[in-house]
Parts: C-alpha cells; sequence; structure tokens
C-alpha cells in the first residue's frame, strides 16, 4: 500500500508543480502531500525491511514446529 501512496503523490507533485496555474491552492496542496510522501517513503522502507529481515526464532522451536511459550 505505502508504494501506491507514493505513486500517487508523485502524481499529485509533478501535476502541481508543471502547470503554473495551479495558484495558491496548488501550493497549499504540495504543503500538504510533502510530508504523506516522506511517510510513504518511511513505510515502504519499513515494510521491506520486515520483509527481507530474518525472522527472530530458535532453531530448536523452528525444527520442532512449536513456540517456547508453553
Amino acid at each position: 500500500m505505502s508504494s501506491q501512496v507514493l505513486l500517487v503523490v508523485l502524481m499529485l507533485f509533478v501535476a502541481l508543480t508543471d502547470k503554473a496555474c495551479a495558484g495558491p491552492l496548488g501550493a497549499a496542496t504540495i504543503v500538504a502531500i510533502c510530508p504523506l510522501g516522506l511517510l510513504g517513503m518511511f513505510c515502504f522502507g519499513w515494510s521491506l525491511a520486515t520483509v527481507v529481515a530474518p525472522r527472530a526464532v530458535d532453531d530448536e522451536a523452528a525444527h520442532e514446529g512449536t513456540s517456547g511459550d508453553e
């Protein structure tokens, strides 16, 4: 989902900065969507790190299929 938010923010940013007729409302929109873009980049990185990072499980528990919380 964060990659979709990044694409939408990028499209809005390009559309509003490409046209000179955006006016003050366009400038206010740019100020509002820039933090959303930063948040989207952070969430995308966090999601990628979560998927790529190895799981922190004990080798014995992984082989037995049970956890040590029993």
